[in-house]
This record gives C-alpha cells, sequence and structure tokens, in this order.
C-alpha cells in the first residue's frame, strides 16, 4: 500500500463528503478506482480503451486529458457524470448518483452501470482491497450523507462543483495574477504557486495541526510567520480599510484570498481560504472540522457552515511577520 494509494483514497473521500454524500459512495468510489488504476493516478490507457486515463480510467468523453488526470475533478465526473450535472445521459455517460438505485446495489453492479465493464461482476474482487485502503488512510465508510439524485442535486451543482478547468490539476503550476500586488513594505516571500504547493503539502503529509487556524494557516502558505491579526474577520477589515476587497466573483484570480463573516451564525472570528483555481479553495477544517486541509468548492463556508462571504482579495498582509 504506497502513499500515493493514501493519498489518493483521501481525496476521493474529500470530494464525496464535499458533494454531501455518504460512505457507501465513498466505498464505490474507492472500489472502482482500486479496479480501473489500483488507486494510482495513471497517465496510459490499454488496448481495449487506448485513450482512458487517471483514477478511474476516463475516455476522452469525460473530458480533457488534464481534467482526466485531475483526481478532484475524476472524482466528481465518476460520482455526477461527465457534464457534472448529476443526470443520467445514456450509457457511459452518467454519473453513480444518476443510477437508479444504487445505493441498493451490490457495489460491483453500480459500478459497472457507470463504468461499462465488459465483465459486470469485475469490480467485486476489489472490494476488500478499497476496505483495506480506506482502514489505513482513516477514512469513515459509514458516515451518513444525502445521496441526491438528478433534480435533488441542482443546490450541490451550483456550489462551485461545475466549470472545473484544467488548472485545479496542477497545483504548484499556473498563472498567478495577483504576486505583484501586496501590502506597502510587506511583499510576500512566497509566491501564489508556492502557497499552493504548501496548502497541498498539508494534504499530503495528512497533518491535522490548523485546527480554528485558517487565518495561521494562509499567512504561513505565504510565507509569513504570522498574519499579525487576532482574528480572519478582523483581518478581512484590515482588507476592506485598505481598499482591497473585491465582491465580483465571476472570475476570482488564482492565489486570491477569499474572506467570510460568520457572526450570524455565532463564529465571530470569520473564515479564511486561498483560491486554488477551478471553482476550488484550499481551507482548514474542510471538509473534515478536525485540523486537516481540504480543497472543496470556493462556497463550501457559505453552503456548508452558512458564513457570509465578504469577498477576495490579494494576499495582502499588511501587519505580517
Amino acid at each position: 500500500m504506497s502513499a500515493q494509494q493514501i493519498r489518493n483514497a483521501r481525496t476521493i473521500d474529500q470530494v464525496v463528503r464535499s458533494l454531501g454524500f455518504s460512505g457507501q459512495a465513498a466505498l464505490v468510489t474507492l472500489v472502482a478506482a482500486v479496479g480501473e488504476s489500483d488507486l494510482v493516478n495513471v497517465d496510459y490507457g490499454d488496448t481495449a480503451g487506448p485513450d482512458s486515463r487517471g483514477l478511474f480510467q476516463q475516455r476522452s468523453s469525460w473530458g480533457t486529458e488534464a481534467q482526466r488526470m485531475d483526481p478532484v475533478y475524476a472524482t466528481q465526473s465518476f460520482l455526477l457524470g461527465p457534464q457534472h450535472d448529476g443526470k443520467a445521459h445514456g450509457p457511459g455517460g452518467t454519473g453513480l448518483v444518476a443510477i437508479p438505485g444504487w445505493q441498493s446495489m451490490t457495489p460491483a453492479a453500480a459500478i459497472h452501470a457507470v463504468q461499462i465493464n465488459a465483465d459486470p461482476n469485475h469490480y467485486t474482487k476489489f472490494i476488500p482491497e478499497a476496505r483495506q485502503i480506506a482502514a489505513r488512510a482513516g477514512i469513515d465508510l459509514t458516515h451518513a450523507g444525502s445521496d441526491l439524485t438528478s433534480a435533488g442535486l441542482a443546490a450541490v451543482s451550483s456550489g462551485g462543483c461545475t466549470g472545473i478547468t484544467a488548472d485545479a490539476a496542477a497545483v504548484g503550476t499556473g498563472a498567478c495574477p495577483l504576486d505583484g500586488v501586496f501590502a506597502p513594505g510587506h511583499k510576500n516571500p512566497n509566491t501564489c504557486n508556492q502557497a499552493l504547493a504548501f496548502e497541498q503539502a498539508q494534504i499530503d503529509s495528512g497533518t491535522h495541526q490548523w485546527h480554528r487556524a485558517c487565518l495561521a494557516l494562509v499567512a504561513r502558505a505565504y510565507g509569513w510567520h504570522g498574519s499579525g491579526e487576532a482574528t480572519a474577520r478582523q483581518a478581512a477589515q484590515t482588507i476592506i480599510d485598505a481598499g482591497q476587497m473585491h465582491t465580483d466573483t465571476t472570475d476570482i484570480p488564482r492565489g486570491a484570498i477569499l474572506w467570510w463573516d460568520g457572526s450570524a451564525v455565532g463564529n465571530s472570528a470569520g473564515h479564511v481560504a486561498i483560491y486554488a483555481g477551478g471553482g476550488l479553495i484550499y481551507s482548514s477544517d474542510a471538509p473534515a472540522n478536525d485540523g486537516s486541509v481540504g480543497r472543496v468548492p470556493w462556497d463550501y463556508p457559505m453552503s456548508r457552515w452558512h458564513q457570509r462571504l465578504l469577498g477576495w482579495s490579494p494576499p495582502y498582509f499588511l501587519h505580517s511577520a
């Protein structure tokens, strides 16, 4: 059992949880990935499907090669279908949650309905290995979830799960339009690519050191020892006072800092996270409230925690050290 398998298993579980689905959905998805690629993100296909790629060996009709090679995007596709809408589009074009009665099927039957393997029982033999990997990765396969289907997925799909672009696949590379924007006298030690790589490293390491430390995490990602602010909400006010808060979310730049106000739900400290591109953020305590870091849809603090979005800003640390 390799570190890559553990990392990919945790990514699958994070995506399942971020969409609100159950441990059963996580099990089925893990079994599929083990059966298709042994939970290794392979960049080649086979004789039956030379264009197959990624954890789920998805064909070219399921997205670009970069999308199919992105474990987050590929997992969303397996669950929601290649159009990420949770609707049935015929054999070979339908995600798990649009398969009628998938919850009562065996994992092998449910996977076959999505993957259309030549042998409908092909995936049965991979169930024990998937369970073993889940146990090693600390994944709870019994947790509850909504397991929405078809029309019920509209609210989930509007939460940033559609429109994922290829830049989400490459954590440490991509355009960083805000790298030249910083607080006077406080040029950030790290670029946005370095900041995002730091966040991904927290996921890969499995650390749980960031519980209720979202602002510290963001500051550290950009190379600072600390933000110099007591809470994320206080730091957001500094951003507002400096005229650096933007409220138009139609085109959030990669590497931007997103800010939320939780005072209406009893969280006066607020929340902050870094935008990774492709509709995703790196956030502490999401989706598990245990100090770990996750890569989740950008509106997760709104849809799950009911915090109000204040806007986004460049990495502007006026009081950092």
